[in-house]
């Protein structure tokens, strides 16, 4: 079967990891052979072309399934020298790296999920999609990526991680800068899919951002790509605003708040991490367990009390 080489394949599925992937390529892989695929919707995106591929891979859905039988034999087309993707806790990553040839695999950050992890080997599981796919399109039953020193190269924007548990080589490249603007008197509230996932009734989440808006008069409510912006029962002093591209960007682009609250988001690290005169606040819940709370308030995010 003939193979596709390159130097090195990138994968990504959010914005912050898009963002990530192009500025690695400009400052590393300028002048290699390389190739980007990426996540859209349901879809894998390879050289122009567009395979269906279930990346939340259900066994109840049995079409999804099936399709796998196509992508996987597109995949193992593929080689190259370096598969550069976000491994934890990016499961799909993983299960691309089972079928794309490569030498080395290297690991960009997933926002607060990565340093996570490194921080926090133990949390490591392996998942049962691997397993699956991996009995069904493997010659034998393979393990998935579930240690850190199975990944050689790290590529980090956060340059106080904690990097003890590597085995990987680190390297910090220049992506982040840290930077004191002038502050608005602006409030920002960061949404999360609470509602989607079932972890608060919509009654709940409006409570929550209601109590923050009355604390603090006017607040600027971002929606998370993933929510449904009909469902809230907000305030009037909630002003709702979608954006096309991620928060940071959008910081970055316009005048900077005094304050940024969210209940368990990477952007509360990004913008603490460029930003240091940006007060972040994560909301204090039992929905996030210590060890989050842990790493939030190692990077300067502060705890946020919605009783006090």
């Amino acid at each position: 079967m003939s193979c596709n080489k390159y130097d090195a394949v990138f994968y990504y599925e959010t914005n912050f990891q898009k963002s990530l992937v192009e500025k690695i390529v400009e400052q590393y892989y300028s002048e290699k052979n390389i190739l980007v695929i990426f996540r859209k919707g349901n879809s894998l995106k390879i050289d122009k072309s567009s395979y269906y591929f279930n990346f939340h891979f259900r066994l109840n859905s049995l079409i999804s399934f099936l399709l796998l039988f196509v992508v996987v034999p597109k995949l193992r087309k593929i080689e190259c020298d370096e598969f550069v993707a976000s491994f934890f806790p990016g499961i799909n990553a993983r299960i691309l790296s089972k079928y794309i040839g490569h030498n080395k695999k290297c690991c960009i950050e997933d926002g607060l999920g990565t340093p996570y992890n490194i921080f926090f080997p133990e949390t490591i599981i392996s998942n049962i999609s691997l397993k699956i796919v991996d009995y069904l399109y493997s010659p034998k039953l393979l393990k998935g990526i579930d240690a850190l020193d199975e990944v050689d190269v790290l590529y980090t924007i956060y340059g106080d991680i904690n990097s003890s548990n590597l085995k990987a080589k680190v390297i910090y490249f220049d992506f982040i800068k840290k930077q004191y603007p002038d502050l608005t008197k602006e409030i920002y509230f960061i949404g999360q899919p609470l509602v989607l996932k079932k972890l608060l009734s919509v009654t709940e989440y409006s409570n929550m951002v209601n109590k923050v808006a009355d604390k603090h008069g006017r607040l600027n409510y971002f929606y998370h790509p993933a929510e449904i912006e009909t469902k809230y029962m907000f305030n009037d002093s909630i002003f709702c605003r979608k954006v096309d591209q991620n928060i940071e960007e959008y910081i970055k682009l316009h005048q900077k708040p005094k304050i940024i609250i969210s209940y368990f988001s990477s952007v509360l690290i990004n913008i603490k991490t460029q930003y240091p005169n940006i007060a972040c606040y994560y909301i204090d819940s039992t929905l996030i367990n210590e060890k989050a709370k842990y790493l939030l308030e190692y990077f300067g995010v502060q705890k946020y009390d919605l009783e006090k």
